[in-house]
């Protein structure tokens, strides 16, 4: 049941419309925030009949007109100089532009984007936005801009004799609204609908819409989220008409029965009376599949003249099958309200789902069961069109989420466009709703705001806008009362509204993990952020000590910051999750880059490029420059190189051997991680390689394979193994049926189970043809078409030809570092490593010796490295056909030296040799904290499209696992291979590691005539757990307290 808030506003809001708007300051009351709107309703849209209702999209009503086109639009950079009468319906507006709708102003080339994590764009000093800021400040010019709308429209003929609203569904961030030139309302919280009834203001013929919107306002104080500072009317805009009796509002609980089988449904229905006579009422309820109709329940009621009447009604026992995200199952169900003489005044329909949503000994359970939440953080964002984010674009969105493997979304951190969760419902991803509330520019324990009681209305207000919207929606499992906005008594009070208002969803807020103004327990999840791995497993043990009902589940709000080159230790927080019960998953932050589309016109002229901008791009002040680039997926939804991990540690079928000894026939375990869906008939392909070229391959279904369950399966591979060579099973699960997101044969998880038939085979190398030593000008080993030159003073090899062609632009010579990642940035790696930086290129040969024996040439070199004491020692070993050998040590020594980036060599290739090959993990970018999505196999590609140009230059490209590496061109190459059993880590770029180096704009590289490529042994991992301070986890770090050493050869190619 619906606890009503008072209606104190609407009466505060008469004498507000009564005053002039000249001089009233709604805008800096944080008291004032609805004046004259609607109460919050559920989404919904009448229809004359029952088969439209059901058939047609909400959107085509014959009682919906949208608003959306073009507006007259005017831009002032202050309140003093916005146009005040331009409501009029005399003004001249003949002189404005025009300015589409939904859009945002600033992408439309009114004011300026600005970008800001956590800080306020204009002087804090809530609730007033007036203030003057700093100088340099885009805030202290366009000190509140005003953007100024006017829009006229005609009323259908049959729409006469009913009422007729108006529905803002986004307007950042307050508003004022005139029809005809009267004043109707104003409102604050830009992310849910804003409603007013029109029908007292409007005229025939032609009317006349007047908008006032002003980019700041108290309400920002509650919007203060990590995205872009946009403004502007950026959602739908729409006319609705309702008949003098409607359904103000309904819910829908479609639940199920104790042991989750049968459903429950209840409907409770507001009925309004605009007349000025009482109306009996009646309204039948229908829920309906396909043509079966499964229950049909009566409302009856009486409301009062210019009154409403509430009225239940409920059903149980129900044959349906329960609603998840795994199966979407969705019913209609059709309400049909009628007035006292039985003539039908209004039809409603909704998608309903059946499912519960509980914390139960600890564990979130949906329908029963604890699910795992494979999750994203998702703002509405586009990278071309801002905040507006169409249909067809959340649609390529979640098509993009269901491809990775995503079942969850958190609506970071406000209620998302209310089209976005009816396609939840219909996906299928469970929903955290978030209400609109961030005030992170005033920091977390110190935050005034939520301590003081005068702001509780307001911060109340936007959680039950989002209630009362999403109510209805089966994918909403959790609500969140927001994010990073502190904790006191506001949301004291808050939770316990929430409680009471639906005790059928949990509610979390991270915030509120801990909290002198309430238990720990009163929060149903505990939801915090970037918690460390490392803590995981001592919250889990402390719960455990306590009673099954006092326990709470572990679902991170965020977690694994996806900031440039990240996502590294993905696979640790999922070995725990898949470990730990109450450990249920989280939110990777985030799901898109927030990049925005522009052009850069290249110096000396040329086509533009086209590149994403972020913070400080388009002058803005403040700005936190890059921090919007963290997503999954690029600002136009292409995955980053870490969006495979993701889809690997997501995927929902696990393999493990059980018995691989015999080559003849293996079999392995498959476990089903799905929680209501028996997998049997999943299409699966199988491959064995060796040394990864193809020895056997085959494809089936998968037996009976219940949800949470596992079964054997057995593969006759018929493979007669090669003891000289590694042998891999590869299996991939297919889809198995066409969806908008991809074809039955899309893989949907792809698993290896290394064989034990034997082993990469690592003879010493034997060429004919024998080398001679000239050591006029360094020392120079020469055979029967190639030359290889080393410099006695750095033991660097510069020069390598074959055939008369030099392969080397610069010299293979010892490397300690990579260029720093944003992690790398923000846990001042440059600083604490630094010592390494150009430690390699700086080392200096102490001793050499060199000979020839058997016609092999052998130069060995001692170095001193200018990191503490560090000593290095390089072997070559050439051989009569060119082919070198190389053997790197590298002893770190020194007190408190630093860990080492990277232990291995880099060089620079001819440009011509850009045809890249590898034997290893690929094909994407990995790192040995992030390449479990990445598979062991034979992998191509050009050098210029297996690099990634990050939005900020840093470390990329990099692969692991490498057996071998080729780089070829026309004329022949080099290939790379390991030689002492130890994996290799090879990357290769168009450019200079230097170029890397910096917080430069990734569109500014300019690819060099050559290629770098790094041989290296070990590079430490990328991090991950957040990109302000954590370090790669311990086994992914280089410690400087052990030796390295590891060998590989150069062999000339055809």
């Amino acid at each position: 049941m619906i606890t009503p808030l008072g209606h104190t506003l609407l009466a505060l809001g008469g004498c507000l419309l009564a005053a002039s708007f000249a001089t009233a300051v709604e805008w800096e009351d944080q008291s004032v925030f609805r004046v004259n709107k609607e109460e919050p309703h559920a989404t919904k849209m009448p229809w004359p009949d029952a088969e439209s209702a059901r058939s047609e999209p909400r959107m085509a009503s014959p009682y919906c007109r949208l608003l959306n086109g073009e507006w007259k639009f005017h831009w002032s950079r202050r309140p003093e100089e916005r146009p005040a009468d331009f409501y009029t319906a005399d003004f001249d507006d003949s002189a404005w532009g025009e300015i589409p709708v939904p859009s945002n102003v600033e992408l439309e080339g009114h004011g300026v984007p600005i970008y800001a994590n956590s800080e306020y764009p204009f002087k804090r000093d809530a609730p007033r936005v007036m203030g003057e800021p700093r100088r340099d400040w885009t805030s202290y010019e366009d000190r509140n801009p005003v953007s100024s709308y006017r829009k006229t429209f005609t009323l259908p003929n049959d729409w006469a004799g009913r009422r007729t609203r108006v529905v803002f569904n986004g307007v950042d961030s307050a508003f004022y609204l005139w029809c005809n030139g009267q004043k109707v309302g104003y409102s604050q919280d830009s992310r849910t609908p804003a409603e007013f009834d029109l029908t007292p203001y409007l005229q025939e013929g032609e009317n006349l819409l007047a908008v006032e919107v002003y980019r700041f306002s108290d309400g920002s104080y509650l919007e203060c989220q990590d995205f872009w500072r946009l403004s502007g009317i950026f959602r739908d805009v729409y006319l609705w008409s309702s008949a003098t009796l409607d359904l103000r509002d309904f819910e829908l609980s479609a639940s199920l029965d104790d042991a989750y089988e049968k459903g429950v449904l209840s409907v409770q229905t507001w009925t309004k009376n605009h007349s000025d006579t009482a109306s009996g009422y009646s309204v039948e309820a229908r829920l309906l599949d396909g043509d079966q109709e499964l229950a049909r329940l009566g409302l009856m009621g009486e409301a009062a003249a210019g009154g409403e009447d509430v009225a239940t009604a409920s059903a149980d026992s129900l044959d349906i099958e329960p609603w998840s995200a795994e199966k979407p199952r969705l019913y209609d169900l059709v309400l049909e309200l009628k007035n006292s003489e039985g003539e039908t005044t209004a039809v409603y329909s909704r998608k309903v789902g059946f499912r519960t949503s509980e914390i139960k000994e600890g564990q979130l359970l949906v329908n029963g069961e604890p699910v795992l939440i494979k999750g994203v953080n998702r703002h509405d964002h586009h990278h071309v069109t801002g905040h507006y984010v169409s249909e067809e674009a959340m649609r390529e969105g979640l098509d993009q989420m269901k491809r990775l493997n995503v079942n969850a979304i958190r609506t970071s951190h406000y209620p998302n466009d209310p089209r976005f969760l009816e396609l939840c419902d219909e996906y299928g991803f469970y929903v955290v709703s978030e209400a609109n509330i961030e005030t992170h520019g005033y920091g977390r324990s110190r935050n005034p705001l939520p301590k003081d009681m005068s702001w509780y209305e307001a911060h109340l207000d936007r959680v039950r806008n989002n209630v009362e919207l999403h109510k209805n929606h089966a994918c909403a499992v959790i609500w969140s009362m927001g994010n990073e906005a502190g904790d006191g008594p506001v949301f004291a009070k808050i939770l316990e509204w929430l409680h009471d208002r639906d005790p059928s969803r949990p509610v979390q807020y991270e915030n509120a993990h801990v909290s002198e103004h309430r238990p720990q327990t009163a929060v149903d999840i505990f939801a915090p952020m970037y918690f460390k791995v490392g803590r995981v497993q001592g919250y889990i043990d402390a719960e455990m000590q306590k009673a099954p009902e006092q326990r709470r589940p572990l679902i991170q709000c965020e977690y694994s910051h996806a900031m440039g080159n990240s996502c590294g230790g993905l696979k640790e927080y999922w070995d725990l999750v898949r470990r730990l019960p109450l450990y249920q998953g989280g939110f990777v932050w985030d799901w898109r880059d927030q990049g925005l589309l522009r052009h850069k016109t290249p110096e000396g002229g040329g086509e533009p490029i086209p590149y994403f901008a972020y913070g400080g791009d388009f002058g803005d002040k403040p700005n936190s420059n890059n921090f919007c680039m963290n997503g999954v997926v690029g600002a136009d939804l292409t995955p980053n190189p870490h969006a495979w991990e993701v889809f690997h540690q997501y995927r929902h079928f696990l393999v493990e051997p059980v018995d691989v000894a015999a080559a003849s026939s293996v079999r392995v375990r498959v476990t089903n991680e799905q929680f209501f869906t028996n997998a049997e008939g999943t299409p699966y392909r199988w491959v064995v390689t060796a040394d990864g070229e193809t020895v056997a391959s085959g494809e089936d279904a998968l037996p009976a394979l219940e949800p949470q369950g596992s079964a054997e399966l057995t593969i006759a591979t018929g493979v007669s193994p090669n003891a000289d060579k590694e042998h891999v099973l590869t299996i991939e699960f297919l889809q198995g049926a066409e969806r908008s997101w991809g074809a039955a044969d899309r893989v949907v998880a792809r698993e290896q189970v290394m064989l034990p038939w034997g082993e990469r085979r690592m003879d010493s190398y034997a060429a004919e043809g024998a080398v001679e030593l000239d050591e006029r000008d360094g020392v120079t080993a020469r055979g029967d078409g190639f030359a290889v030159t080393f410099a006695p003073a750095s033991g660097q090899m510069t020069s390598y030809r074959l055939a008369g062609k030099e392969l080397l632009e610069g010299p293979l010579r010892l490397c300690f570092w990579r260029a720093p990642t944003d992690n790398d940035r923000g846990n001042r790696m440059p600083g604490r490593q630094g010592v390494w930086r150009t430690a390699g290129d700086h080392a200096e040969v102490e001793s050499e010796s060199v000979s020839v024996e058997n016609g092999v040439a052998r130069l060995q070199y001692k170095l001193r490295v200018p990191a503490g004491d560090t000593t290095a020692r390089l072997v070559y070993t050439v051989h009569g056909d060119g082919a070198v050998e190389v053997a790197v040590r590298v002893s770190p020594r020194g007190e408190r030296l630093a860990h080492l980036p990277r232990v291995g060599v880099q060089l620079q290739l001819d440009k011509s040799l850009g045809e890249w090959t590898w034997y290893g993990r690929g094909p994407h970018e990995n790192y040995l904290d992030r390449n479990s999505g990445a598979w062991l196999g034979v992998h191509s590609g050009r050098v210029d499209d297996l690099w990634t140009r990050y939005s900020e230059t840093q470390e990329n490209s990099n692969r692991t696992g490498v057996r071998w590496a080729s780089f070829t061109g026309e004329g022949g190459g080099a290939r790379f291979e390991s030689t002492d059993g130890q994996p290799l880590g090879v990357a290769a770029y168009p450019l200079a590691l230097d170029d890397l180096e910096g917080e430069h704009r990734g569109v500014d590289l300019v690819e060099r005539d050559f290629i770098t490529v790094h041989v290296d042994h070990k590079q430490q991992g990328v991090a991950g757990e957040d990109s302000w301070g954590a370090r790669p986890l311990r086994p992914y770090r280089l410690p400087a307290r052990q030796a390295y050493e590891y060998r590989f050869r150069i062999v000339p190619t055809e």
